[in-house]
């Protein structure tokens, strides 16, 4: 009865020693979309769970240089290796597939793209107060850039996934679960610069005056009763006048 014990116990012995041994030799998939040219070695293949892998990014001096994994981003350390130059950092492998994109300031190379122009609704939406608009739209997005903005700007807005605007007015924004913003730069900035208040007159289209960030205005007739300093954004070009302003929302041109 005693040997019957000891077979079974030794015949248990090795799933005891070793309850992993299966899962171990599991490998998942490492992908790379490297659209603009960006990583220096081959890392692509299958690795275990908890492998290191060493990514390699090319250098440069101006534009952030990075990966995006799993919706993450990373940024290597700048490195020298026989006077050649690179950034490096080391992944360690999830137990799952996973799909590194090369970055250049955030930006894949494949995101979708779409321009919006910078203009005001003077009181129609919110009444008291001029409310920025994207397009003719409320876009809803919190960003630096929207934000410094001014009427006349076209900002370029990389991002993924799916966006639909409302029939309404204004109209608005809605974004799909897969929406994920990428960034938001200036495609062209309107000239801003002070004019002369006595030379404009009321009859003009943008009759109303910007008196801060939060959309505080007046008309034009009120301001030029207690102010003498205006300020325009413009159309360097034609001239042509997007908003008025009664302070300085960005660095005046004389």
């Amino acid at each position: 009865m005693n040997g019957i014990r000891i077979l079974f116990s030794l015949f248990l012995l090795p799933s005891l020693l070793v309850p992993n041994a299966c899962s171990s030799k599991v490998e998942y998939r490492f992908v790379v979309v490297d659209s603009q040219n960006l990583l220096l070695n081959d890392v692509e293949g299958r690795y275990r769970e908890g492998e290191k892998i060493e990514i390699r990014l090319a250098f440069r001096s101006g534009p952030r240089v990075g990966a995006l994994i799993d919706g993450e981003s990373y940024y290597g350390e700048a490195t020298c290796q026989d006077d050649f130059w690179y950034e490096s950092f080391v992944y360690t492998m999830p137990a799952r597939d996973v799909t590194l994109y090369t970055t250049l300031d955030g930006r894949t190379g494949l995101e979708k793209t779409m321009d919006f122009t910078v203009s005001y609704d003077y009181g129609q939406y919110v009444q008291g107060k001029a409310t920025k608009l994207l397009n003719l739209a409320l876009l809803g997005l919190d960003s630096k850039i929207v934000t410094d903005s001014i009427a006349g700007d076209v900002l370029r807005m990389f991002y993924d996934g799916e966006i639909q605007f409302q029939e309404t007015h204004p109209s608005k924004a809605v974004f799909g679960d897969d929406f994920r913003l990428v960034s938001m730069t200036y495609a062209e900035k309107a000239t801003f610069c002070q004019v002369d208040l006595d030379s404009i007159s009321s009859e003009e289209d943008s009759s109303y005056v910007l008196l801060n960030a939060e959309g505080n205005y007046l008309t034009l007739d009120e301001y030029k009763a207690d102010h003498s300093v205006l300020y325009a954004s413009v159309d360097s070009k034609t001239g042509k006048v997007y908003a008025y302003y009664g302070y300085e929302a960005r660095y005046v041109y004389f």
